[in-house]
């Protein structure tokens, strides 16, 4: 009974970020303004980067660590189980979430990748 609408894989997106947006202190406010869930999704943003390197991680390789240059500078990004979509160079267009990667007694921002493909 549901139409190709109600079929079709659609990410919503906030849109863009600028540069003084796209800072730790902004994932801090995200973080903070949950709980997150259904009905009530994580915001999520979409951009375009440069792929400097990327690498497999996880005890299967499964995941992808991509460092990448936008309008903020060099940011690391995580992708989930994003192996066999995984773009090793050039422009990327992505879909992702701010992240705060805490590890060792600090804090940095990371892109947590939803969705990622080369760019048009």
């Amino acid at each position: 009974m549901l139409d190709a609408d109600a079929l079709a894989q659609v990410i919503d997106s906030d849109g863009e970020l600028g540069a003084q947006e796209s800072v730790l202190d902004t994932a801090h406010l995200i973080d903070s303004a949950g709980p997150w869930g259904q009905g009530f999704p994580e915001p999520r943003f979409d951009g375009e980067f440069e792929v400097i390197d990327l690498r497999p991680i996880g005890k299967d390789g499964n995941h992808v660590r991509y460092r990448l240059r936008g309008l903020q500078g060099v940011i690391n990004a995580v992708h989930f189980n994003g192996a066999e979509t995984a773009v090793d160079g050039g422009r990327v267009r992505a879909v992702y979430q701010l992240a705060i990667n805490r590890w060792q007694d600090r804090e940095t921002l990371e892109l947590r990748i939803e969705q990622i493909e080369a760019a048009r």
